[in-house]
């Protein structure tokens, strides 16, 4: 029940205002994967996109979505063929098994707890955790949850106990395949 047409071209418009507001027309290239700009959750957004830009092909990139007349939210229409297979539980366990690294690089992590701040700003943004310091972890991206905002209007991401708990769930995954043994839910 997401446009995601909509929010990601309200997420482009933002992160162009938030650039330039701090006096930059474009990120430095260490930092512009995921893509923040008009090339977000496209071709260009390798690795972190691997479904959508074959389903939306031959479509250029665009803050706003360029289709034909009766499809014009093509972001939106591929929703149910990305994220529908994974509420089926069987899909959904065998995609984290199988995904770990992938999910580990599309989720998107919380900022910190204040004690785990170093006392300065890392002159670098990391894939692994995120610094309200710095510009880039500001910025909305394709990584989950995508485009969406949080109080602050800051990208979203999961409270930290829901990150944490996936990350460890994916691990148990993975330690129980290198086991060969059974996973099995609780219940």
């Amino acid at each position: 029940m997401l446009n995601l047409d909509a929010a990601r071209s309200r997420a482009i418009t933002e992160n162009i205002r938030t650039l330039t507001r701090a006096g930059i027309s474009t990120l430095p290239p260490s930092e512009q994967k995921p893509r923040t700009d008009f090339e977000t959750m496209t071709l260009e957004d390798v690795p972190y996109v691997d479904k959508v830009p074959p389903l939306l092909f031959p479509d250029e990139p665009s803050q706003f979505s360029n289709s034909v007349a009766n499809d014009q939210l093509p972001y939106t229409n591929i929703l149910p063929f990305v994220h529908g297979p994974l509420s089926d539980e069987v899909v959904l366990l065998d995609f984290l098994r199988r995904r770990g690294d992938y999910i580990r690089q599309l989720m998107r992590p919380p900022f910190p707890i204040w004690r785990e701040l170093p006392e300065r700003a890392p002159s670098n943004s990391r894939p692994d955790r995120r610094d309200p310091r710095l510009l880039r972890d500001k910025l909305h991206d394709m990584r989950m949850p995508p485009y969406m905002r949080d109080s602050n209007f800051y990208s979203l991401s999961l409270t930290r106990r829901q990150y944490l708990r996936l990350m460890s769930f994916i691990a148990a995954l993975e330690k129980q395949d290198a086991a060969g043994t059974e996973v099995r839910g609780e219940g």
